[in-house]
This record gives structure tokens, C-alpha cells and sequence, in this order.
């Protein structure tokens, strides 16, 4: 209690913020250290604590002066904290309980413990609550969200360097994807959605260099966190060869089956519920017109009955079906990379494809949606010319910022697409995706040394008739 009396007084909260920050700078020098990476140290993580604790403090009130006397938390993190305390308790059945507002899978909730546990141990686990004014619990939250989001600022940075981009343009793209990345994290709390597709770039990587296993358990670990990244999971198989599929596939869900295994015996009907249905709100964040072939569901995600304003729209829908179509195109995007071999930037261009068309298909849109998408285009997009980095900048900045409009669906889905589809068509990297590409059977004709034998005899065979012909036209 006497710890709790001291974070209410504004000293020890300016004394936490500077801990904090020099906390996230010795741990960024020390990540890029591990990766061998110190000579391009961006510092993200002492930014990403700067802007939180302003956003937290100061540009809310700002906004919204009923805010005055509280502080900005994003309600979501609050659902996940709860649904970690559940795990360390022991009720694994009771993570999707009602009133979490936890949609993903249980793998974030592993790498929340930690700070969950520094929380409790110094008094302020009566904290953990998104009604409460003044959260003590969210100075140390607050950070170590950020600094386990920021996962893909690594991987992100490690592409570029690896496309060849420039160190001058690989600092202004880092900023850049700092800032793509701050909103889903200060604003709406999703930590698992950055973890998630930082996990999926470096297994994007070890697959195009052929290393399946270390491939299939990066995504096994990213699916296991949030599902999102599944999307790019074919790809995976695309460049892959096919006697490796069956392990990829297991190492890939075997994950995300054993961490599921206890909430769908102990409690399959919410379970089912929050992971296989998805309940969104149509009348909170932004309908689509796809909303209208997405069911209704019977019971508000607290228990309450679903009221409908009206016929056509109703309070809850299930969002699992209509994304059944961003599953099938992600699957044609995998059998095009799969009969094709293209270079890494455009496998990196398919992923953010793949990724872009679940928003097209979503039938309820949060803004944080568009994220993934947003910062593989922008990668991509640095490798070209500078006009077409900077009108790839602008679509995505103005995306980022019209995302928050509330408007009619058709306006609002008709606009947000096409800003989207600015982004991944002006990152398109000069030469076509097929350019220079060889088809996968003539690939494994080369891999093959019997196989290779083979295609050489016959090549000479082809080359004795053409110079027997030669010389009988000669005589003639």
C-alpha cells in the first residue's frame, strides 16, 4: 500500500518514466548486440517508451477533456492482462471467460507473465483494470508492451539490409514503421499482432533460404500467438518442396493445438465462440459491406442478447466466415509461389498481399488492420525509386489517419481500399514478380543429380541432331 501511495504522487511517476527509458535503451543496444546488428541501432524502444508516456499523460487530455483526470490506457491490453492472471492461477478454461474481450490465441499470454508477476509482487494487482482512473499497473505494463511489440522493427530492419536498401533510407523506413506501428500498440493495445508478424518475417526468411524446420516452428511459435499471420503460412509451402509439407504442417500447428488443448476441454462452448467466430461490433468500430453476409450472433460477447438497431445491422456478427476468403487467396498466392520461384522482395510483396486482402474481406474493420500490410509495402517500396517511397509514404500515412473516420460502410470501405491498394500498388518493385524466375520442376530437375544427369544427356542428344542437320543442309 505504501508502494501504491507513492506512484499516485507525480515525482515517483516522472522517476518511473526515466527508469523505464534507460531500461529500453540498454535493451535495444543489447538485442542488437545478440543479432550482431549494433552498427544500425535506431534506439526504437526509448522512442516507443517517450511516446506512450506522452500519449499517456498529455496528448489524450489534450483530445478529450474528460480525460482530464485519467490517463489514456488502451481498454483491449486490460481483457489480456485478466486473461494472463487466469493462466497463472491455473484456469487455463477460463481465458476466453466473458468480459475478457480476448480474441487471440493463448500464446501472448505466455510472454505476459513475466510482468504480470512484477505487478503483483509489488502491490498493485488490484490495479489491473481498465475503469480504474490512474492505473499504477500500467507503468510497468505500458512499457514492457512496447518493448515485446517492437519485435518486427528487428525483423523489418534485417529485410532491409538484406534487400540492399541504403543505411540513410533504412533509418527514415525505421521511423516510418515506428510510427505505422505506435497506434496498434499505445491505442488499442495488440501486442500479439506485432509479435506475431515479427516472428512470421524471420520465418519467411529461413524458409526462402530453404530451412523448412526452422521455418515451420517460427510460424508454429507466430500462429500460436495470433492466427493473422497464418496467411502467410502458404507461402511458406510455396517455398518449400513437397516431401516436407506433412512436417511443416505439424510443426506449424502443433503449437497453437497443445496451448488449446485445455480451454476446449475445459470450456469448449466459449472457446469455440472467441477463437472459431470471432464476435466483432458493427456498431463500435467500422462496418463494411461484407458485414451483411456475416451471421448474427445470438449473445453479446459479455452474455447479454445481441440487440439489433436494425434488421440489416445487426450488434454482433461472427467475423470467422467471411475471413474463410482471405484463407482461399492466400492459398492461390501460395500455389504462385509454389509453380514460380520468385526473388525474395516479391515473395515479401505476396505476403503483403495476402495480407492486404484480409482487410478487403473483413466484415468489421479496426484500424490496427491495415498495419501489417502498411509496413511491408513501405519496406518494399524503399527499395525503389525515391518518388514511389514518398507516394507510398503518403497513401499509407493517409490511411493510417482516415482509418479513424467513422462514415457510411460503402464510403468508408470503398475509400480505405483504395488508399490500400495505393500502398501495395506503388510499392511494386520494378520488373514483374515472374522476372527472372525459373518454374519449380525445372528447379528440382537441377537439384536432383540423377535427374540432373538425365536432362544433360538429353540436352546433348538435342545438340548432335541440330549439328547433324547443320552439316547435311552444308552438303547440300
Amino acid at each position: 500500500m505504501v508502494l501504491k501511495s507513492w506512484f499516485s504522487d507525480k515525482r515517483w511517476i516522472i522517476l518511473a518514466i526515466s527508469v523505464l527509458l534507460a531500461t529500453g535503451m540498454l535493451y535495444s543496444l543489447g538485442f542488437y548486440w545478440l543479432l550482431g546488428n549494433i552498427s544500425t541501432f535506431r534506439c526504437p524502444h526509448a522512442f516507443y517508451c517517450i511516446a506512450e508516456n506522452y500519449k499517456t499523460y498529455h496528448f489524450a487530455p489534450a483530445l478529450n477533456h474528460k480525460l482530464i483526470f485519467s490517463w489514456a490506457t488502451p481498454s483491449d491490453i486490460w481483457g489480456t492482462i485478466h486473461a494472463t492472471q487466469y493462466i497463472m492461477r491455473g484456469h487455463f478454461g477460463d481465458i476466453y471467460a466473458n468480459g475478457n474481450f480476448f480474441l487471440s490465441l493463448p500464446g501472448v499470454l505466455l510472454l505476459l507473465i513475466p510482468v504480470v508477476i512484477l505487478v503483483q509482487a509489488v502491490g498493485l494487482g488490484s490495479d489491473i483494470s481498465r475503469t480504474i482512473q490512474h492505473p499504477a499497473a500500467w507503468l510497468f505494463i505500458g512499457p514492457y508492451e512496447m518493448l515485446i511489440g517492437s519485435l518486427p522493427l528487428f525483423a523489418l530492419d534485417t529485410l532491409a539490409k538484406r534487400l540492399g536498401i541504403s543505411s540513410g533510407r533504412r533509418a527514415v523506413l525505421t521511423f516510418l514503421e515506428m510510427a505505422a506501428l505506435w497506434p496498434l500498440l499505445a491505442f488499442w493495445g495488440h501486442p500479439e499482432d506485432a509479435i506475431a508478424l515479427g516472428i512470421g518475417l524471420y520465418g519467411l526468411m529461413a524458409a526462402y533460404d530453404k530451412r523448412h524446420v526452422k521455418a515451420g516452428w517460427l510460424f508454429g511459435a507466430a500462429i500460436a500467438v495470433q492466427p493473422l499471420v497464418g496467411l502467410v503460412f502458404p507461402i511458406v509451402f510455396g517455398l518449400t518442396e513437397k516431401k516436407h509439407w506433412l512436417s511443416l504442417g505439424i510443426q506449424g500447428g502443433l503449437p497453437s493445438a497443445l496451448l488449446l488443448a485445455a480451454p476446449i476441454i475445459q470450456n469448449p462452448h466459449l472457446t469455440s465462440i472467441f477463437v472459431f467466430q470471432q464476435p466483432t461490433y458493427p456498431l463500435v468500430d467500422h462496418p463494411t459491406p461484407w458485414v451483411y453476409f456475416a451471421p448474427a450472433m445470438k449473445y453479446h460477447i459479455i452474455g447479454h442478447p445481441a440487440t439489433h438497431i436494425s434488421a440489416a445491422l445487426p450488434a454482433v456478427v461472427s467475423a470467422g466466415p467471411t475471413r474463410i476468403l482471405a484463407v482461399i487467396t492466400a492459398f492461390i498466392i501460395g500455389y504462385l509461389v509454389y509453380i514460380k520461384s520468385p526473388p525474395l522482395i516479391w515473395v515479401l510483396w505476396l505476403a503483403g498481399l495476402s495480407l492486404a486482402f484480409r482487410c478487403f474481406f473483413e466484415s468489421v474493420i479496426t484500424p490496427y488492420y491495415f498495419w501489417p500490410a502498411i509496413a511491408l509495402g513501405i519496406l518494399i517500396a524503399a527499395k525503389g525509386s525515391s518518388d514511389r517511397f514518398a507516394l507510398t509514404v503518403v497513401f499509407a500515412a493517409t490511411l493510417g489517419v482516415f482509418s479513424f473516420w467513422h462514415i457510411n460502410l460503402w464510403l468508408y470501405w470503398l475509400s480505405m481500399m483504395a488508399l490500400l491498394t495505393g500502398v501495395i500498388g506503388c510499392s511494386v518493385y520494378k520488373g514483374g514478380p515472374l522476372e527472372g524466375t525459373y518454374k519449380k520442376s525445372r528447379q528440382r530437375i537441377f537439384k536432383n543429380p540423377k535427374r540432373t544427369s538425365k536432362y544433360q544427356q538429353h540436352v546433348r542428344k538435342d545438340r548432335k541432331r541440330a549439328l547433324q542437320q547443320q552439316r547435311r543442309i552444308h552438303k547440300n
